[in-house]
């Protein structure tokens, strides 16, 4: 095609979209943060083609996979809907300076983007044609503050575990019993849990949300957005922070009966996050694949750790202790480390372990770990 005829034909889909078509003006910075936030509902893999675009109406940005939605605030989006192809949109808000205006304007099967000298025309869908969301009214499970709930869950979504045949323990358990919400994860050899004073008066509730579905909850709270609000349904989960409403379908099945994990009162040992931390690295540094465990001895002077293998030779390394109960422990290193690393290294953490046959409990504040023995 010749230049002249492409120029012609450009002219000729400028008007025909300019005529009844909806217009949305922005910041490249403010489009960006936009499809940032709710690009992390975007599967690129998604069968539906329509789910690879963002919908814009009525003030708000949203996207989703089929299984998880979110809708955020967009200045300016006031106009009719359209939907958008979110990753040409994101290249093209990327390479331009954040503060240069983004004209969009869409006639239902192209949309038209101007900024500065680049001119874009992508095709597009009927908004129409976009998968609606009418959920079954949500109950409230709680309302706690985002930097809270971040701290609180960053110590149990590790114990969560994707493999699993049993597809409850591939998500985070939300239970609210008794003004207390526990938030829980195990894979059967381990398990976290979080626990947070809730001033509500809702009904007692036990909803199981997709770790994925966390990470991102996590995510938006990260970006500073503030307070949390938790909501369900019989199938679904909805967290809203600072006027993001996220949606998602709840994993089936059955979670543990957690609480006749966690063992009765035990001796118990005290020592600093930070010290022992140290110790766990330094003192599990020579175990295997097929060693896994290491060697946990708690005396009235310290608390060593140490490791044995073939491969590898021994490594031993120890920390000071604040106030002992004596015991001898074999645990999975890596499951103590992966704990430890979610605390504050000033806090002080206790070791409750009955023996080398019990399960062994680190609880730090509002949080504990309960690792289960190895042979």
């Amino acid at each position: 095609m010749t230049a002249t005829k492409e120029k012609k034909r450009s002219v000729k889909l400028t008007k025909e979209i300019q005529r009844g078509g909806t217009e949305l003006t922005l910041s490249a910075g403010v489009l960006k943060a936009a499809l940032t936030l709710v690009g992390k509902a975007i599967n690129t893999r998604a069968i539906n083609p329509l789910l690879a675009n963002v919908l814009v109406e009525m003030g708000t940005m949203t996207a989703s996979d089929g299984e998880m939605r979110i809708t955020t605030p967009i200045e300016g989006a006031t106009g009719p809907a359209m939907l958008i192809p979110h990753d040409r949109l994101m290249r093209i808000v990327s390479a331009v300076a954040p503060d240069a205006e983004v004209i969009i304007t869409s006639n239902g099967t192209q949309c038209e983007i101007l900024c500065g000298h680049g001119r874009w025309l992508l095709p597009t869908s009927d908004p129409k044609e976009y998968p609606q969301h009418k959920p079954d009214e949500f109950a409230p499970i709680a309302h706690l503050p985002g930097d809270q709930f971040s701290r609180l869950m960053r110590s149990v979504k590790s114990a969560t575990d994707a493999d699993s045949s049993r597809y409850a323990l591939a998500g985070v358990l939300l239970e609210f019993r008794g003004g207390i919400l526990s938030m829980v994860a195990t894979d059967g050899r381990r398990l976290h849990c979080s626990e947070a004073e809730i001033d509500q008066a809702v009904d007692d509730s036990s909803t199981i949300v997709p770790r994925r579905v966390i990470d991102v909850i996590l995510a938006i709270v990260g970006s500073g957005m503030g307070s949390l609000q938790l909501e369900c349904n019989r199938t679904e989960v909805m967290a809203e922070i600072g006027g993001t409403i996220l949606t998602a379908r709840l994993l089936e099945g059955r979670f543990p009966k957690w609480r006749d994990i966690v063992p009765a009162e035990q001796p118990a040992t005290t020592v600093g996050v930070g010290q022992l931390l140290e110790a766990v690295r330094q003192g599990s540094i020579c175990r295997s694949e097929t060693t896994k465990g290491s060697q946990f001895v708690i005396t009235d002077a310290c608390l060593a750790v140490s490791s044995e293998s073939s491969e590898y030779g021994s490594s031993r390394a120890s920390c000071e202790v604040i106030g002992s109960s004596k015991a001898a422990l074999k645990l999975d290193a890596a499951y103590v480390i992966e704990f430890l690393s979610t605390l504050d290294s000033a806090d002080n953490v206790t070791i409750e372990a009955a023996g080398p046959d019990a399960a062994t409990v680190f609880r730090c504040g509002e949080t504990f770990a309960v690792i289960m023995p190895m042979a």
